[in-house]
């Protein structure tokens, strides 16, 4: 499956996404100059170069009528999740962390889909005593 990685999600996902999901190609918006196309004129453009869904932070493209129906018209799986509440280091690392732990269900929902589908991933809990126990030796 060929997923593109909208401009608005941080470069440093695509990486571990293709070394994780190898079987699938992840392409970076940025890479094929696409960051400045309408949302659209952006899914014709997926189609015509056989992406099969969007990663993106906007959901404003679910909300817009026209967005929706160019999503379903040219069969394009949208997924997507709230930006980071973090910049840094520390936001790719969450970023690409939902990402990475949603795609085993996406991927398996996707092959049972019969019709352009939605998937809203959920972020990964950034506060630290939900991520790291510390313990002395």
């Amino acid at each position: 499956m060929k997923f593109l990685i909208d401009a608005n999600i941080n470069v440093t996902v695509r990486d571990p996404l293709r070394a994780i999901f190898d079987h699938h190609e992840f392409i970076l918006a940025h890479d094929l100059k696409w960051s400045d196309l309408a949302d659209v004129d952006l899914f014709e453009a997926m189609k015509e170069r056989g992406f099969s869904a969007l990663l993106t932070h906007d959901k404003n493209q679910l909300n817009d009528p026209d967005e929706r129906t160019a999503l379903r018209q040219y069969g394009l799986h949208w997924i997507g999740a709230k930006p980071p509440s973090h910049g840094g280091v520390m936001g790719a690392a969450l970023e690409t962390a939902a990402f990475i732990s949603a795609l085993p269900w996406v991927l398996g929902d996707i092959e049972a889909c019969t019709v352009p589908t939605a998937f809203h991933v959920r972020n990964i809990p950034w506060d630290r005593t939900q991520r790291v126990k510390v313990e002395a030796l």
